[in-house]
Protein backbone atom coordinates (compact mmCIF):
# COMPACT_ATOMS: atom_id res chain seq x y z
CA UNK A 1 0.00 0.00 0.00
CA UNK A 2 1.25 3.74 -0.56
CA UNK A 3 2.25 5.72 2.22
CA UNK A 4 0.82 9.04 2.42
CA UNK A 5 2.44 11.81 4.93
CA UNK A 6 0.11 14.95 5.61
CA UNK A 7 1.45 17.60 7.06
CA UNK A 8 -1.82 19.36 8.59
CA UNK A 9 -5.19 17.74 10.21
CA UNK A 10 -7.18 15.94 7.38
CA UNK A 11 -9.93 13.47 7.19
CA UNK A 12 -9.33 11.16 4.08
CA UNK A 13 -12.18 9.69 2.53
CA UNK A 14 -12.05 6.96 -0.40
CA UNK A 15 -15.26 5.39 -2.17
CA UNK A 16 -15.39 2.10 -2.52
CA UNK A 17 -12.92 -0.82 -2.82
CA UNK A 18 -12.39 0.10 -6.30
CA UNK A 19 -12.11 3.49 -5.66
CA UNK A 20 -10.22 5.84 -8.57
CA UNK A 21 -10.80 9.26 -6.41
CA UNK A 22 -9.86 9.87 -2.64
CA UNK A 23 -10.97 13.24 -1.20
CA UNK A 24 -9.27 14.91 1.50
CA UNK A 25 -11.16 16.90 4.14
CA UNK A 26 -9.03 19.69 5.61
CA UNK A 27 -10.25 21.61 8.34
CA UNK A 28 -10.83 24.92 7.08
CA UNK A 29 -14.09 22.96 5.62
CA UNK A 30 -12.29 22.19 2.26
CA UNK A 31 -13.11 19.15 0.24
CA UNK A 32 -9.99 18.22 -1.57
CA UNK A 33 -10.07 15.28 -4.76
CA UNK A 34 -7.12 13.46 -5.66
CA UNK A 35 -7.18 10.36 -8.11
CA UNK A 36 -5.67 7.07 -5.89
CA UNK A 37 -3.09 6.18 -8.38
CA UNK A 38 -1.06 9.35 -7.35
CA UNK A 39 -1.56 9.40 -3.65
CA UNK A 40 2.49 9.22 -3.65
CA UNK A 41 2.79 12.34 -4.85
CA UNK A 42 0.01 14.65 -3.55
CA UNK A 43 0.08 17.78 -5.14
CA UNK A 44 -1.77 20.68 -2.51
CA UNK A 45 -2.32 23.03 -5.17
CA UNK A 46 -3.95 20.97 -7.00
CA UNK A 47 -7.87 22.27 -7.67
CA UNK A 48 -10.03 22.01 -4.61
CA UNK A 49 -14.15 21.26 -4.33
CA UNK A 50 -15.48 25.03 -3.01
CA UNK A 51 -17.67 24.41 -0.14
CA UNK A 52 -21.23 24.78 -0.54
CA UNK A 53 -21.34 27.61 2.33
CA UNK A 54 -20.06 30.81 3.58
CA UNK A 55 -20.36 32.84 5.84
CA UNK A 56 -21.74 37.13 5.44
CA UNK A 57 -21.05 38.35 8.83
CA UNK A 58 -21.50 42.10 10.01
CA UNK A 59 -20.09 43.24 13.14
CA UNK A 60 -21.98 46.52 14.53
CA UNK A 61 -20.34 47.40 17.35
CA UNK A 62 -21.14 45.19 20.18
CA UNK A 63 -23.45 43.60 17.61
CA UNK A 64 -22.98 40.71 15.54
CA UNK A 65 -25.02 39.04 12.53
CA UNK A 66 -23.83 36.04 10.57
CA UNK A 67 -25.80 34.67 7.20
CA UNK A 68 -24.65 31.39 5.68
CA UNK A 69 -24.62 31.85 1.90
CA UNK A 70 -24.65 29.41 -1.04
CA UNK A 71 -20.87 29.30 -3.12
CA UNK A 72 -20.95 32.28 -5.73
CA UNK A 73 -24.57 33.73 -4.81
CA UNK A 74 -24.58 37.07 -5.24
CA UNK A 75 -25.11 39.34 -1.87
CA UNK A 76 -26.74 43.31 -1.67
CA UNK A 77 -25.37 44.49 1.03
CA UNK A 78 -27.57 46.28 4.24
CA UNK A 79 -27.45 49.19 5.92
CA UNK A 80 -27.03 49.26 9.38
CA UNK A 81 -29.47 51.16 11.85
CA UNK A 82 -28.43 54.77 13.31
CA UNK A 83 -29.69 55.67 16.45
CA UNK A 84 -29.71 58.84 19.63
CA UNK A 85 -25.37 57.99 19.29
CA UNK A 86 -24.21 56.92 16.45
CA UNK A 87 -25.06 57.33 12.68
CA UNK A 88 -24.10 54.97 10.00
CA UNK A 89 -21.22 56.06 7.76
CA UNK A 90 -20.93 52.59 5.62
CA UNK A 91 -18.93 49.05 5.52
CA UNK A 92 -15.22 48.14 5.90
CA UNK A 93 -13.08 44.96 5.44
CA UNK A 94 -11.09 46.68 8.90
CA UNK A 95 -12.53 47.83 12.17
CA UNK A 96 -10.51 51.10 12.40
CA UNK A 97 -11.83 52.01 8.61
CA UNK A 98 -7.89 51.26 6.97
CA UNK A 99 -9.29 48.39 4.74
CA UNK A 100 -11.91 48.31 1.65
CA UNK A 101 -15.08 50.30 2.00
CA UNK A 102 -18.47 49.06 0.78
CA UNK A 103 -21.92 51.00 0.98
CA UNK A 104 -24.85 49.56 1.38
CA UNK A 105 -26.64 48.74 -1.91
CA UNK A 106 -23.54 47.32 -3.17
CA UNK A 107 -23.37 43.45 -4.16
CA UNK A 108 -20.65 40.81 -3.44
CA UNK A 109 -20.17 37.66 -4.69
CA UNK A 110 -19.77 35.08 -2.31
CA UNK A 111 -16.41 32.66 -2.94
CA UNK A 112 -14.68 32.99 0.60
CA UNK A 113 -15.61 34.28 4.35
CA UNK A 114 -16.50 37.96 4.16
CA UNK A 115 -16.88 40.29 7.50
CA UNK A 116 -17.54 43.86 7.10
CA UNK A 117 -16.92 46.26 10.24
CA UNK A 118 -20.08 49.17 10.44
CA UNK A 119 -18.31 52.53 10.11
CA UNK A 120 -19.80 55.56 12.18
CA UNK A 121 -19.90 59.23 13.35
CA UNK A 122 -20.96 59.13 16.74
CA UNK A 123 -22.55 61.92 18.61
CA UNK A 124 -20.35 63.60 20.83
CA UNK A 125 -22.24 63.23 24.43
CA UNK A 126 -25.59 62.73 26.21
CA UNK A 127 -27.77 64.17 28.42
CA UNK A 128 -30.66 62.19 30.23
CA UNK A 129 -30.10 59.43 27.71
CA UNK A 130 -30.47 61.72 24.87
CA UNK A 131 -27.42 62.56 22.66
CA UNK A 132 -26.37 65.90 21.24
CA UNK A 133 -23.37 67.62 18.90
CA UNK A 134 -21.05 69.65 19.48
CA UNK A 135 -20.44 72.21 16.81
CA UNK A 136 -18.36 74.08 18.45
CA UNK A 137 -20.69 77.25 18.36
CA UNK A 138 -19.50 80.42 19.95
CA UNK A 139 -22.59 80.67 22.33
CA UNK A 140 -21.45 76.89 23.80
CA UNK A 141 -25.21 75.36 22.48
CA UNK A 142 -25.48 71.64 21.73
CA UNK A 143 -27.97 70.54 19.58
CA UNK A 144 -29.95 67.25 19.64
CA UNK A 145 -28.69 64.31 17.53
CA UNK A 146 -32.43 63.73 17.04
CA UNK A 147 -35.66 65.20 16.89
CA UNK A 148 -37.59 65.65 20.31
CA UNK A 149 -39.75 61.58 20.66
CA UNK A 150 -37.59 60.60 17.91
CA UNK A 151 -34.93 57.62 18.24
CA UNK A 152 -32.68 58.33 14.60
CA UNK A 153 -31.52 61.38 13.07
CA UNK A 154 -34.05 61.03 10.01
CA UNK A 155 -37.00 60.43 11.85
CA UNK A 156 -39.26 63.34 12.22
CA UNK A 157 -40.09 62.33 16.22
CA UNK A 158 -42.79 63.73 17.84
CA UNK A 159 -45.41 66.28 16.05
CA UNK A 160 -47.53 67.74 18.12
CA UNK A 161 -47.74 70.81 17.53
CA UNK A 162 -48.78 73.35 13.90
CA UNK A 163 -46.68 76.05 12.71
CA UNK A 164 -49.64 78.49 12.48
CA UNK A 165 -51.19 77.89 15.81
CA UNK A 166 -50.15 79.85 18.70
CA UNK A 167 -47.78 78.23 21.76
CA UNK A 168 -46.29 80.25 23.89
CA UNK A 169 -42.50 80.02 24.77
CA UNK A 170 -42.94 78.50 28.28
CA UNK A 171 -44.91 75.68 26.81
CA UNK A 172 -42.55 74.85 24.64
CA UNK A 173 -39.67 74.44 27.00
CA UNK A 174 -41.94 72.54 29.19
CA UNK A 175 -43.00 69.96 26.74
CA UNK A 176 -39.34 69.28 25.94
CA UNK A 177 -38.31 69.14 29.39
CA UNK A 178 -41.33 66.38 29.72
CA UNK A 179 -39.65 64.80 26.62
CA UNK A 180 -36.40 64.79 27.81
CA UNK A 181 -35.63 66.08 30.78
CA UNK A 182 -34.07 68.78 32.73
CA UNK A 183 -31.21 70.80 30.58
CA UNK A 184 -32.84 70.34 27.75
CA UNK A 185 -34.67 73.44 26.16
CA UNK A 186 -36.35 74.86 22.92
CA UNK A 187 -33.79 76.96 20.72
CA UNK A 188 -34.17 80.47 20.69
CA UNK A 189 -34.24 82.88 17.31
CA UNK A 190 -30.63 83.60 17.92
CA UNK A 191 -29.87 80.21 18.57
CA UNK A 192 -31.27 79.14 15.31
CA UNK A 193 -29.25 82.42 13.71
CA UNK A 194 -26.00 81.35 14.95
CA UNK A 195 -26.59 77.56 13.59
CA UNK A 196 -27.22 79.28 10.09
CA UNK A 197 -24.90 81.90 10.57
CA UNK A 198 -21.88 79.70 12.13
CA UNK A 199 -22.26 76.24 10.14
CA UNK A 200 -21.97 74.72 6.68
CA UNK A 201 -25.81 73.92 5.20
CA UNK A 202 -25.46 71.16 2.30
CA UNK A 203 -28.57 69.45 0.34
CA UNK A 204 -28.46 65.67 0.42
CA UNK A 205 -30.97 63.94 -1.14
CA UNK A 206 -30.14 60.75 0.99
CA UNK A 207 -28.74 61.15 3.72
CA UNK A 208 -26.01 58.28 4.67
CA UNK A 209 -28.31 55.64 2.75
CA UNK A 210 -31.55 55.88 4.48
CA UNK A 211 -33.15 57.39 1.71
CA UNK A 212 -34.67 60.83 3.81
CA UNK A 213 -33.70 64.22 2.34
CA UNK A 214 -32.80 67.43 4.25
CA UNK A 215 -29.48 69.64 5.31
CA UNK A 216 -26.35 67.55 6.77
CA UNK A 217 -25.48 70.59 8.79
CA UNK A 218 -21.61 70.86 9.79
CA UNK A 219 -19.24 72.84 11.74
CA UNK A 220 -16.83 75.28 10.58
CA UNK A 221 -13.95 74.36 13.26
CA UNK A 222 -14.51 70.69 13.64
CA UNK A 223 -15.89 67.78 11.75
CA UNK A 224 -19.58 67.17 13.71
CA UNK A 225 -22.75 67.39 11.90
CA UNK A 226 -26.41 67.27 12.71
CA UNK A 227 -29.14 66.18 10.04
CA UNK A 228 -31.85 68.30 9.53
CA UNK A 229 -34.80 66.29 7.51
CA UNK A 230 -36.87 67.45 4.61
CA UNK A 231 -40.07 66.87 6.07
CA UNK A 232 -39.56 69.82 9.10
CA UNK A 233 -41.73 72.40 7.98
CA UNK A 234 -41.63 75.46 10.17
CA UNK A 235 -41.38 78.88 8.71
CA UNK A 236 -38.71 80.34 11.11
CA UNK A 237 -35.17 82.12 8.90
CA UNK A 238 -35.18 82.42 5.40
CA UNK A 239 -34.77 78.45 3.67
CA UNK A 240 -33.72 76.81 6.56
CA UNK A 241 -36.84 76.71 8.51
CA UNK A 242 -36.54 73.47 9.76
CA UNK A 243 -36.82 73.55 13.81
CA UNK A 244 -39.46 75.21 16.10
CA UNK A 245 -37.67 77.94 17.89
CA UNK A 246 -39.60 79.56 20.87
CA UNK A 247 -39.93 83.31 19.35
CA UNK A 248 -41.03 81.63 16.36
CA UNK A 249 -44.65 83.98 16.51
CA UNK A 250 -42.08 87.02 16.24
CA UNK A 251 -40.68 86.58 12.89
CA UNK A 252 -41.16 84.53 9.30
CA UNK A 253 -44.02 84.61 6.86
CA UNK A 254 -47.50 86.24 7.38
CA UNK A 255 -49.69 83.95 9.68
CA UNK A 256 -52.47 83.55 6.65
CA UNK A 257 -49.08 81.70 4.52
CA UNK A 258 -47.70 79.42 6.80
CA UNK A 259 -48.35 75.45 6.55
CA UNK A 260 -50.19 74.72 9.04
CA UNK A 261 -48.78 70.54 8.65
CA UNK A 262 -48.15 69.35 12.27
CA UNK A 263 -44.05 70.06 12.63
CA UNK A 264 -40.58 68.29 14.33
CA UNK A 265 -39.25 69.85 16.75
CA UNK A 266 -35.13 69.70 17.44
CA UNK A 267 -33.82 70.74 21.12
CA UNK A 268 -30.54 72.12 21.99
CA UNK A 269 -28.51 71.60 25.62
CA UNK A 270 -25.53 74.14 26.98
Amino acid sequence: MKKITLVFAFMLAVAGAAAQSMYVHKTDGNVYEFKVSDVDSINFAASSIKRQFYKLTYIMGAGKSSYDVNYNEVMKLNRAVNSQTRTFINWNTESDGSGYTYNPGMSILMNEDFTLYAQYVYATDTLNGFGYVDLGLPSGTKWATCNVGATRPEYAGNQDFSACSYVSASRLMEYVVEKMGEGWECPSKEQAQELVDECIWTWTDNYYFTGVSGYIVKSKVNDNHIFLAQSFKLPTIGEYDFFFSITKNEYGRKEEDRDCTKNSMRAVCK
